[in-house]
């Protein structure tokens, strides 16, 4: 994401806002990225380690939705299935082509997905 302009799109936002406005408990200053990005634009912290900051709250936020997913699953008694988009995201990071991209994606996330939502829904 920060590759991909993550850093320069939450600058904008702080430069339509005033740094002190944003109280981080409402609207976009929740989202992960935008807290951590904070203190970097303020001069309080350096941006790889706000970078790292941004890590650890993605995993923790993967983690909590993980198990509330786990927890609805339990109580609904719905299956759980995973979706692996590992060779899709590999795809990308290696620069392969959109259309073999496309192929990946399709083969392991966009097929398995929909039989997945097909055999839910006629069960």
């Amino acid at each position: 994401m920060v590759e991909d302009g993550l850093v320069e799109e939450i600058k904008e936002y702080y430069d339509t806002m005033s740094i002190c406005k944003i109280d981080g408990h409402n609207g976009l200053a929740r989202a992960i990225g935008v807290r951590e990005l904070k203190d970097y634009f303020s001069g309080h912290r350096g941006l790889p380690t706000c970078i790292d900051e941004m890590k650890v709250n993605t995993q923790a936020l993967a983690r909590a939705q993980t198990r509330k997913i786990y927890r609805i699953a339990g109580v609904w008694g719905w299956p759980v299935r995973a979706l692996d988009a590992t060779e899709a995201m590999c795809a990308r990071l290696n620069g392969s082509s959109q259309i073999v991209e496309d192929i990946i994606w399709e083969h392991y996330v966009s097929l398995p997905a929909i039989t997945t939502i097909n055999d839910f829904l006629h069960t």
